[in-house]
């Protein structure tokens, strides 16, 4: 598994998207929770992330893959900087917007669609904390709860 405990804050942004994950039901077709899952498959799919998300590679911006963190928990972002996308019933909830409309235009959304998801039924938008990395592109879903 990754060493998780250096340098940025992603690992709480990470233990945030999965608290919040938990608590709007975080479950598939197969009724699979987070809860439930292995050791082995939790270490693999936060495996997916790449390292720099857990290490310190601030102001990269090379575009990661759309990533499945857990059954509707998703990562749409850059090495450095991105969005937790949480699919629910009731809407998709984004966890944090990343800097500029840039980010929104050319990776939020088309990161959100290539998950299979749709960008219009984001309902809410959760900003953990007052970092323009985090809240820049708030201003892009205005409609959103926050």
């Amino acid at each position: 598994m990754k060493k998780i405990v250096t340098g940025s804050c992603s690992l709480p942004l990470l233990v945030l998207a999965l608290s919040v994950s938990l608590i709007v039901g975080c479950s598939s077709a197969t009724n699979e929770t987070v809860a439930n899952l292995s050791r082995e498959t939790v270490k693999a799919r936060l495996n997916k992330l790449p390292s720099s998300l857990i290490n310190s590679d601030l102001f990269n911006t090379s575009v990661i893959e759309p990533t499945q963190l857990f059954n509707n928990l998703y990562f749409v972002g850059y090495v450095s900087v991105g969005t937790f996308v949480i699919d629910t019933s009731q809407g998709i909830v984004l966890i944090d917007t990343m800097w500029t409309p840039h980010d929104a235009e050319n990776v939020i959304v088309p990161g959100i669609k290539k998950l299979g998801l749709t960008p219009e039924e984001i309902k809410y938008v959760i900003i953990t904390h007052g970092h323009s990395d985090h809240y820049g592109v708030l201003g892009i879903f205005p409609s959103k709860k926050t």
